[in-house]
C-alpha cells in the first residue's frame, strides 16, 4: 500500500504545481492580509499611532503568484506566461452595475431573440441528425441481443430445485465480469480504506494539499482579514472587491472539476438536502402529534368507518405516548437531582437495580412499600449508611419549592418511581393486538437513556432492537369479577399506555346488555366494574403530580358503549384519512419530477 500512497502524494503535489499555480502564492498574500489586519485592528483598539497600511483590499498580484516560473525556471531558462483566472466577472462595482443594465437591455433586444431562436433550431437540427443515425442502431441491436441471448431455456425438473438451472449468455457474461473485476476492485479499496484508517497522518497531507489547491485556507484567511478591517473602517465600498477576489479564489476548483462532476455534486447535494427536509417534516409530525394527545384526556375513543385508518391512528397516538410517558419521567428526574444536588444518586440507582432483579420492586406500589422500609429503618437509626450514603450533617433533608417545604424521603420516592418507569425495558404499551416500537436503550454511561428516534432506523435491523407490546389481559381492566379465578394479572393495572382496539365489540352498550344482570355469578360487562376503572385509572400511578396512565381505544360506532364509558374521556371522530405519501420535496405527486422517476423506476424494474 505505501507505493500507492506515495503515487497518489506525488500526483497531488504535481496536480498543485501545473494545475493550481497560484495557490501557493495566495496563500501568502492572505497571510500577509491577515496579519497586516490583525495589526491594524489592534494599532486602533489600542489606539497606537501607526502608518500600517491594509491590503486586503488589493487584488492578487499574479504575476509573483504563478510557482511555475521558479519550478521551470530550475531546467528552462524561459519560463511560461502567467495563468490569469478567466472569468468574465467585472473587476469593479462600476464595471458591475454596466454591465448589468447591458444585459437586461440585450435582454428585450428583438436581435437577440432572433439570435436566440437560430441557436434553437441550430441545437435542434443536430439533435435529430444524431437521433436519425442513433435510434435505427439501438432498434437494430436491441432485437438482434434479444435473438441471440435471450433465449427461452428449458426448465429442468429436479426434487431439490424446481427451477430452471441453466444460465443465459448476459447473466454468465455479467457474473463473470463482477466476480473478476467488480469484486476485486472492491476488496482492494476496502483494504486501502482500511489501511488509511490506521495511518491518520496520510489522510491529513491529502487533506491539507486539497485545501491549499482549492484556496479554502486562503479564503478562510482573506474573510477574517476583511473582517477585522471592516469592523475599524467600516468600508463598505470594498465589500465588492471581496466579492470579486472570492469568485477568483473559487474559480480554481471550479474551473478543474468538469460538468459531470458538478452533475454529481449536485445530486448528492440535493439527495442530502432533501433527506434532511424529509426528516424535519417527519419530526415536525411527531411533535404536532405528541401535541395533540397532550390536550387529550386520561381516556380517548377514536372511531370512524371501516378502513378510514383508525387502528393504525391508535398505534400512532400509542407510541407518541410511551414516548411522552418517559420524558416525563425523564424531567421528574432531573427535578429531584436539582432540588438535592449533592445527594449521591448513583448509590440509590444501585439499589433499585439490585431490587429489581430480586424482584422486590415490580410496580408503583412495591416501590413505594420499598422507600417506606428505608425510611423506617433510617428513623430508627439516622446515619448516612441509611439513607444511600448522604451525609445528613452537612446538607439539607428538606427543600422548600416555595409552595411546599419538601422532605427527601418524599423526593427520593418520587426519583425512585420515576427512575423505574424511565428504566424499564419492556415497551409501556399493553395492547389486545401487536405492537412494535423501535426505541433504544442506551445504558454505556453512568445513567442511561432511550433513543426514541425512529425515523433514522436502518429497517434491516429492526429485529436487533425492535420490541413488541404487552398482552393486555382484560382481568387487569375488571375492579369487579375477573373473567379467571385467581387471575395473577388481575391487579397488575399500574403505569402504561392501554390500547383496546374494537372496543365497542368489547364492552357493548346498554341495549346488547339487557339480559345480562349484575348479580350473575359468571362475569359479564355489567358486574366485570371496567368502567369503575377508567374513572378512577389516573390515580393509579401519579407521580409529581403528572399522570402516568392512558387509556386509547377504537372503533367504529361510539354508540355501540354505554354512556357511562363514553362520557369518560374525549371521543375522537375520524372524518378523512389522506393517502401514505413521500414527505421528499420534489417527490410529490404533483411534480414533474415523480412521474420521470415512476418511469425510470419501472424501466429499472
Amino acid at each position: 500500500m505505501w507505493y500507492v500512497y506515495g503515487l497518489i502524494t506525488v500526483g497531488l503535489l504535481f496536480l498543485g504545481i501545473f494545475r493550481f499555480p497560484n495557490c501557493i502564492g495566495r496563500l501568502v498574500e492572505s497571510g500577509r492580509d491577515f496579519g497586516l489586519s490583525v495589526a491594524y485592528a489592534v494599532c486602533d483598539a489600542f489606539e497606537i499611532e501607526n502608518n500600517i497600511t491594509p491590503t486586503v483590499n488589493t487584488l492578487p498580484n499574479y504575476s509573483f503568484l504563478d510557482i511555475r516560473h521558479g519550478f521551470y525556471s530550475l531546467f528552462n531558462k524561459s519560463a511560461p506566461p502567467t495563468v490569469l483566472p478567466t472569468t468574465t466577472f467585472p473587476e469593479t462595482w462600476q464595471a458591475f452595475k454596466r454591465g448589468w443594465v447591458r444585459y437586461w437591455t440585450n435582454f428585450v433586444e428583438m436581435r437577440n431573440f432572433l439570435k436566440y431562436l437560430a441557436s434553437v433550431l441550430d441545437f435542434l437540427f443536430t439533435l435529430f441528425s444524431v437521433l436519425l443515425v442513433i435510434v435505427p442502431i439501438y432498434f437494430l441491436g436491441k432485437s438482434l441481443f434479444k435473438k441471440y441471448y435471450f433465449k427461452e431455456l428449458p426448465p429442468v425438473e429436479t426434487n431439490e430445485q424446481p427451477y430452471p438451472i441453466q444460465q443465459s449468455k448476459p447473466l454468465k457474461a455479467w457474473r463473470a465480469f463482477y466476480f473478476y473485476v467488480i469484486r476485486r476492485v472492491i476488496n482492494w479499496l476496502v483494504a486501502f480504506l482500511c489501511f488509511l484508517k490506521e495511518r491518520e497522518t496520510l489522510l491529513f497531507i491529502w487533506t491539507f494539499i486539497g485545501l491549499l489547491c482549492s484556496n479554502a485556507i486562503t479564503i478562510f484567511l482573506e474573510f477574517v482579514a476583511y473582517y477585522l478591517y471592516f469592523a475599524v473602517s467600516m468600508d463598505l465600498v470594498s465589500l465588492y472587491l471581496q466579492v470579486y477576489k472570492l469568485i477568483l479564489d473559487l474559480w480554481a476548483i471550479v474551473s478543474f472539476i468538469p460538468i459531470i462532476g458538478w452533475i454529481i455534486i449536485a445530486i448528492i447535494v440535493a439527495d442530502i438536502w432533501s433527506k434532511s427536509i424529509g426528516y424535519d417534516n417527519l419530526e415536525h409530525n411527531e411533535r404536532r402529534n405528541r401535541g395533540f394527545t397532550n390536550e387529550l384526556g386520561i381516556v380517548t375513543y377514536d372511531y370512524a368507518e371501516m378502513g378510514e385508518g383508525k387502528t393504525l391512528h391508535l398505534v400512532d397516538m400509542s407510541l407518541s405516548l410511551q414516548v411522552q410517558l418517559r420524558d416525563d419521567a425523564l424531567e421528574i428526574i432531573l427535578e429531584c437531582d436539582a432540588c438535592f444536588p449533592n445527594f449521591p444518586w448513583y448509590a440509590l440507582e444501585r439499589a433499585l437495580k439490585q431490587a429489581y432483579e430480586n424482584h422486590d420492586i415490580y410496580d408503583k406500589w412495591s416501590c413505594v412499600r420499598w422507600i417506606e422500609t428505608r425510611k423506617q429503618k433510617f428513623e430508627e437509626n439516622p446515619c448516612k449508611q441509611n439513607i444511600f450514603g448522604y451525609d445528613i450533617e452537612r446538607y439539607p433533608m428538606d427543600y422548600d419549592n416555595k409552595l411546599y417545604v419538601e422532605n427527601i424521603w418524599e423526593t427520593l420516592q418520587d426519583y425512585a418511581l420515576a427512575y423505574t418507569i424511565y428504566t424499564v425495558q419492556h415497551a409501556l404499551i399493553i395492547s389486545n393486538f401487536s405492537i412494535r416500537t423501535d426505541s433504544i436503550f442506551m445504558d454505556l454511561g453512568n445513567f442511561p437513556l432511550w433513543d426514541n428516534d425512529f425515523f433514522h432506523r436502518d429497517s434491516r435491523y429492526l429485529d436487533a432492537f425492535s420490541r413488541h407490546s404487552n398482552i393486555l389481559d382484560f382481568d387487569m381492566l375488571r375492579l369487579g369479577k375477573k373473567m379467571l379465578k385467581d387471575n395473577p394479572n388481575a391487579n397488575a393495572f399500574g403505569w402504561g399506555v392501554y390500547v383496546i382496539t374494537e372496543a365497542d365489540k368489547e364492552f357493548k352498550n346498554t341495549q346488547e346488555l339487557q339480559e345480562i344482570k349484575y348479580t350473575d355469578e359468571e362475569c359479564n360487562q355489567k358486574n366485570d366494574l371496567t368502567h369503575v376503572l377508567m374513572k378512577v385509572s389516573r390515580h393509579a400511578c401519579m407521580i409529581r403530580h403528572r399522570n402516568f396512565v392512558r387509556i386509547i381505544a377504537d372503533m367504529q360506532r361510539v354508540e355501540n358503549i354505554t354512556a357511562n364509558m363514553r362520557q369518560i374521556g374525549n371521543v375522537a371522530l375520524i372524518t378523512d384519512t389522506e393517502e401514505i405519501g413521500t414527505v421528499l420535496p420534489f417527490f410529490s405527486p404533483h411534480t414533474l419530477l415523480s412521474p420521470f422517476l415512476l418511469w425510470l423506476k419501472d424501466k429499472i424494474d
